[in-house]
């Protein structure tokens, strides 16, 4: 997942889809504004969403009631 690192500080508003998807709730935060969800390849470079990936996204988001 990419985000904006200053979100907080450039006033963007909360993301609650980001925040419950990441789990950064235990730790009191939260994700603000817009956010990128990729995958990892081989070398841990930044790759997109297969077909499977995605249907595993949106069954965990269903499961957060998204």
């Amino acid at each position: 997942m990419y985000l904006n690192e200053e979100g907080k500080l450039d006033g963007l508003s909360f993301n609650v889809v980001a925040t419950r998807l990441s789990g950064i709730l235990v730790h009191d935060d939260c994700i603000v504004g817009d956010v990128v969800v990729c995958a990892h390849g081989d070398e841990s470079q930044s790759v997109g969403l297969t077909d499977e990936d995605e249907l595993a996204l949106r069954r965990r988001l269903a499961e957060l009631g998204f």
